[in-house]
C-alpha cells in the first residue's frame, strides 16, 4: 500500500481558514469551488473530475495512521445532534447521489422540520426518495451532471447540486435543519454553479424559491445568480426566479409554471 504524507494539524487549520473566508467572500469565484468527495467509484471519480471537480483523498490524522486500510479525515468524524454541523469546511464533502443513499435521504426528506417553508414539500412515502435517487443516477450517467449527495464528516446529511432539466440546470439543495445556518448550502450551491457551466455553459443555471424562505434567494446570489422574476400567486407567496443570465419569456414562462 503507498503511504500517504501527513499533514499536520497547523496545515490543516490554515487550508480551513483560507476555504472559510473564501466561502464568506460576496461573490465567490465560482470556477475556484473545490469540493471533497469520499467514497466514489472510480468511474464516478472520473465524472467528477471531468467536469472540473477535484477530488481529493483523506488523509491520517496521526503518524500512527498512515498506512491504515481506511485513514481517517481531519476534523471530526461523527456530528455531534446538539451542537449540529462541524464548523470546519474540510469535513465537507460532495459525491453523486446513488440508490444506497435512499435511507439517509428520506431520513432528511420526511423531516417536517426540512420542510418548515414548504410543509406540502415532505416526503411521505420512502418511494419517493427511491425516485429521486433514480433520477440522479440517470442524470449522472446520461448528462455527466446530477444530483450530489452533501456529507458532513462522511454522513449524508441532504443533497444538492445543479440538475439537468429541458435545456437548463435546476440549482437547489435540501439538507438536515441540523446542518442549517454555517454556510454548506452556499458551497454546495456554488460548487454546483461552476460545475454546471463545465459541463453545459449554454444552458442556463436556474434556482427557484419561495418568498417564505428568503434565505434559499440570499443563498442563490452569494453563488453568483441575479434576481430575474419574482411575482405573487394566489396562495399568498411570491415565487422568486434566479439565474445567471437573462432567460427567454417562454423558458421562463415554463419555470415559473413548477410553482
Amino acid at each position: 500500500m503507498v503511504q500517504r504524507p501527513h499533514r499536520d494539524t497547523g496545515q490543516a487549520r490554515e487550508r480551513a481558514d483560507r476555504v472559510a473566508g473564501f466561502l464568506h467572500r460576496p461573490r465567490p469565484p465560482l470556477v475556484r469551488a473545490r469540493p471533497r468527495l469520499w467514497g466514489l467509484t472510480s468511474r464516478e471519480g472520473q465524472a467528477c473530475q471531468a467536469i472540473g471537480v477535484t477530488v481529493l483523498a483523506c488523509w491520517p490524522t496521526a503518524a500512527k495512521d498512515r498506512g491504515t486500510a481506511r485513514p481517517r479525515c481531519h476534523g471530526r468524524t461523527t456530528i455531534d445532534d446538539e451542537a449540529g454541523v462541524p464548523v470546519n469546511p474540510s469535513d465537507w464533502g460532495l459525491r453523486p447521489l446513488v440508490l444506497d443513499d435512499v435511507d439517509a435521504v428520506h431520513a432528511v426528506y420526511s423531516d417536517p422540520g426540512t420542510w418548515r417553508h414548504l410543509p406540502a414539500g415532505v416526503f411521505t412515502d420512502r418511494a419517493q426518495s427511491v425516485g429521486l435517487a433514480e433520477r440522479a443516477e440517470r442524470d449522472w450517467r446520461d448528462v455527466g451532471l446530477g444530483e450530489w449527495a452533501v456529507l458532513v464528516a462522511g454522513e449524508v446529511v441532504g443533497t444538492g447540486g445543479a440538475m439537468p432539466r429541458d435545456g437548463w440546470w435546476n440549482l437547489g439543495f435540501r439538507l438536515a435543519p441540523r446542518v442549517w445556518g454555517h454556510g454548506l448550502a452556499t458551497w454546495v450551491a456554488s460548487v454546483g454553479v461552476g460545475a454546471a457551466h463545465r459541463t453545459r455553459e449554454d444552458w442556463p443555471v436556474v434556482a427557484r424559491s419561495l418568498s417564505s424562505n428568503p434565505a434559499s434567494g440570499r443563498v442563490s446570489e452569494l453563488a453568483g445568480l441575479e434576481l430575474v422574476h419574482r411575482a405573487a400567486f394566489p396562495d399568498g407567496l411570491d415565487r422568486i426566479v434566479h439565474a445567471d443570465r437573462p432567460l427567454e419569456p417562454d423558458l421562463l414562462d415554463a419555470i415559473v409554471a413548477l410553482g
